[in-house]
């Protein structure tokens, strides 16, 4: 699915539904597209993350946590994140992996 078909918002809720269910982030210019993305909203929204079988390289775990920090600092009014994958969602919650 291309990303640009993995953002729909509901402007009469604010509410954003991110679909990330099954994507492989393997370069850091998808994470650059991610954000540019989310920027373009005009407002805070409050964010559903579908995060099911979504996977990164390790190589870019570091970054992308920082670049959901900022969007959620600029954007998100709050953020629900669902996914079978743990240690992803607890490192962008600020959790520790267990």
């Amino acid at each position: 699915m291309p990303l640009a078909l993995r953002f729909e918002l509901d402007r009469e809720h604010r509410l954003l539904f991110i679909n990330f269910e099954g994507p492989h982030i393997g370069a850091g210019q998808t994470i650059t597209d991610i954000e540019q993305a989310v920027s373009s909203a005009d407002e805070r929204v409050a964010v559903v993350v579908n995060y099911d079988n979504f996977s990164i390289v390790p190589g870019l775990l570091d970054e992308y946590p920082a670049m959901v920090t900022r969007l959620t600092q600029r954007f998100y009014s709050r953020v629900t994140r669902y996914g079978t994958g743990g240690f992803l969602k607890a490192r962008l919650d600020g959790r520790p992996a267990s």
